[in-house]
């Protein structure tokens, strides 16, 4: 599957890390849609005309968190999968305890590269190649 085919939609309340992780999505030709929160990641699944195949949403935010999402998410978009993603494992371990268990989750900061490997993971060996990302930035 080209990446040009697949649509993610990201969902951080941090702004510099949203605008990276989509910049980092794009640059390698996905499909990006992106909310601020998680009501606006609902309106988006609600919206879009065509398939979201993958939710990349940070648990840790305001209104409703990443974990709540991803159970209304998908109830909306049922073929959609989702990978979440934090900086707080200390709130996590006592929020959430058994949240990496049931979801694909990776732990903030990380590279390019590692998402790209993750989302890979997640869609299956049809997904599309990777190419290295550009720098060495982290997403924190």
């Amino acid at each position: 599957m080209p990446t040009e085919n697949v649509t993610i939609l990201v969902v951080d309340d941090e702004p510099a890390a949203l605008q990276q992780i989509v910049k980092a999505l794009a640059q390698q030709g996905y499909h990006v849609l992106e909310a601020s929160h998680a009501i606006h990641a609902l309106q988006l699944c609600k919206r879009h005309p065509g398939p979201i195949h993958l939710l990349i949403t940070d648990v840790v935010m305001p209104y409703m968190n990443g974990r709540e999402l991803a159970s209304f998410a998908p109830a909306m978009r049922p073929q959609m999968r989702v990978l979440n993603i934090s900086g707080y494992e200390d709130r996590l371990t006592t929020e959430h305890p058994d949240l990496k268990e049931d979801v694909p989750f990776l732990q903030k900061p990380f590279s390019p590269d590692t998402l790209l490997r993750k989302i890979r993971d997640i869609l299956g060996s049809s997904g599309p190649s990777l190419q290295a990302a550009e720098g060495t930035t982290t997403f924190t």
